[in-house]
């Protein structure tokens, strides 16, 4: 009799790689295709082709994100959602200049961010401003 514990499951990679593409994390990858996950993670370390799916499905979902940001934008859509999936998968953020700044770039922006808020509103650049003006 033929033991069947050691012969590995065939996988569709291309299922693999439709779910990485929408970004499913491996969990549920792996129980879509019938592994639990510590099956799923083990098999990950020793089925090169697997691991490719994954990477290659988990980028083209970034990268379709990134063509609907884009398309929004230049369309003028409410970017709301789509703001929110930056943040989450693409770990975009608000705050880019106090990134800068937080690695030294940024010294020169955040000395002109201090001076800009110690403006007040009827002085801009010296110059005083009539609310009549505005």
């Amino acid at each position: 009799m033929v033991s069947l514990v050691n012969v590995p499951r065939i996988i569709d990679y291309n299922i693999v790689e439709k779910l990485a593409t929408i970004q499913c994390t491996d969990y549920e990858i792996a129980y879509a295709i019938g592994y639990s996950k510590r099956g799923f993670t083990k098999r990950k370390k020793n089925d090169e082709e697997l691991v490719l799916a994954l990477e290659k499905g988990r980028s083209g979902g970034q990268i379709s994100l990134r063509r609907a940001q884009f398309a929004a934008a230049i369309e003028g859509r409410n970017p709301a959602m789509l703001i929110w999936l930056g943040k989450q998968m693409l770990h975009q953020s608000d705050h880019a200049a106090e990134k800068q700044a937080d690695q030294g770039q940024g010294s020169a922006l955040r000395e002109a961010m201090v001076e800009l808020t110690k403006l007040s509103w009827p002085t801009v650049d010296g110059v005083e401003v009539d609310d009549d003006d505005v």
